[in-house]
């Protein structure tokens, strides 16, 4: 026992080094979780859409302020400005989620049909048409 390090089946130093299929007798409870790229979202999803809205909202309020100080009509431009601002970035938000689970769904079915080849293949048009 003095010269040599021996890991135990069970034991948890042993289910880090080795891989689920060499652990003989172990029951698998939980699926093999994602590995990190999978899941990174890009920041056109995550962050992106934060900072689109918040800078298309001081753009137009912006504008709106310049228009009324034009015009001497100080709230009138600056709400219609900020509403027609907040109402084309949520259209935005809109088309882009509808696109993204339409390429979802057809992932999700070609997969089902048992034809990953045709669900990568949908994926990548969709990305090519962005």
């Amino acid at each position: 026992m003095e010269g040599s390090t021996r890991l135990c089946i069970d034991s948890q130093a042993a289910r880090k080094f080795l891989e689920p299929d060499e652990l003989p007798g172990l029951m698998k409870l939980l699926p093999t979780p994602p590995r990190a790229s999978e899941l990174r979202t890009e920041s056109k999803e995550s962050l992106g859409h934060g900072m689109d809205a918040a800078l298309v909202l001081v753009i137009f309020l912006g504008l709106g302020w310049g228009l009324d100080t034009i015009f001497g009509t100080i709230p009138l431009f600056m709400i219609i400005m900020t509403v027609f601002g907040a109402i084309g970035v949520f259209a935005r938000f809109y088309y882009s989620y509808s696109e993204s689970m339409d390429r979802h769904d057809a992932n999700r079915l070609a997969k089902l049909a048992g034809n990953a080849t045709a669900a990568q293949q949908a994926s990548n048009d969709a990305e090519g048409a962005e």
